[in-house]
């Protein structure tokens, strides 16, 4: 059973974990999304007047999104209020906002660093607009070139704290070095793009091979916006709610796939592109998305991860 989200401080690591290693790997990956929201009488008008994310030419993605009364009673369900978009028009809502009105996407998104060379994973839909940009599909990209990527910032640990706490350096300056994805990028195949910045990291992970074994303990690292756990359940797990800021997860593998596995670690919005390690602190996956009841249960949700073997088609030009 997923056990929740923890701020470092608060984790207690295994004997023997390389604890700054891998948290000082963690990257935050923020697209720089859009958002414009107006309020209708009606689901017809709604849906009429809605779209999902348009692109232009640079990668910067705008989406148009309109509520009714009835979506508005709807953002006390969990799952629903953390839909992309619904969570900042109810904070606009909620703040007695004027309609129509402009907002971004509150958060980001995860990654890590693999290798010396500045190579950031992170999940092909985090990346989408850019890759939309250039015209790629979802074969996906795997250069050689270096594709700017003006619409993604990131932020890298800097140093580590003696209670493990973070601080963080802010790059604009963002390349696009590979890419690959499916129609389905939740199902059974690989969600995985490739970032790379002009950075040689402290610490980093290198490729590994390895197939996690059922009932495996694994460790999730990510920078998840926010749960939809409930008080009562945060107090039962004696954690705070995700804030945007570096949490720790870990659970079992519960299902191994071609591709894909799946584990019971806790996550929410922003994880995506999180890194999966074992044990030893070797990588083992990458975070792709979830399954099975969704984040609002309460005993923990299935995660789907990639293989971390995966990422080398999309990124060997430059893992040299």
């Amino acid at each position: 059973m997923a056990e929740g989200l923890f701020a470092p401080s608060d984790y207690e690591f295994i004997d023997g974990f390389p604890t700054e290693k891998i948290l000082s790997s963690a990257v935050k990956v923020t697209p720089k999304r859009k958002l414009v929201f107006d309020v209708f009488d009606n689901e017809q008008e709604r849906d009429a007047w809605s779209t999902g994310f348009e692109v232009d030419e640079r990668g910067f993605e705008t989406m148009k999104a309109g509520y009714t009364k009835n979506d508005v009673e709807m953002m006390s369900n969990p799952e629903f209020s953390n839909q992309i978009g619904n969570f900042e028009f109810y904070q606009l809502y909620k703040g007695r906002s004027k309609f129509p009105t402009e907002s971004h996407v509150m958060g980001s998104a995860s990654g890590f660093f693999l290798g010396p060379n500045g190579l950031i994973v992170t999940n092909y839909h985090i990346a989408s607009g850019i890759i939309a940009s250039q015209g790629f599909d979802s074969d996906g990209y795997t250069g050689p070139d270096l594709i700017p990527a003006p619409s993604i910032s990131v932020e890298v640990v800097s140093s580590l704290s003696s209670n493990l706490e973070p601080s963080y350096r802010k790059i604009e300056e963002v390349y696009l070095a590979g890419s690959y994805s499916s129609k389905d990028a939740y199902g059974n195949k690989i969600d995985l793009a490739v970032l790379k910045i002009d950075l040689k990291p402290s610490n980093y992970l290198d490729i590994s091979s390895k197939r996690v074994a059922l009932h495996e303990k694994v460790y999730s690292i990510g920078f998840p916006m926010r749960t939809a756990r409930s008080d009562k359940s945060r107090k039962y797990f004696n954690y705070n709610d995700a804030n945007y800021d570096l949490r720790v997860s870990s659970g079992l593998v519960v299902k191994k796939e071609e591709t894909n596995f799946l584990t019971d670690t806790d996550g929410g919005p922003g994880n995506s592109g999180s890194m999966t390690v074992d044990a030893n602190g070797d990588l083992v996956g990458v975070y792709c998305g979830s399954v099975g009841n969704g984040i609002a249960s309460f005993q923990g949700v299935l995660r789907r991860h990639c293989y971390a073997a995966d990422i080398v088609p999309i990124s060997k030009y430059h893992l040299k």
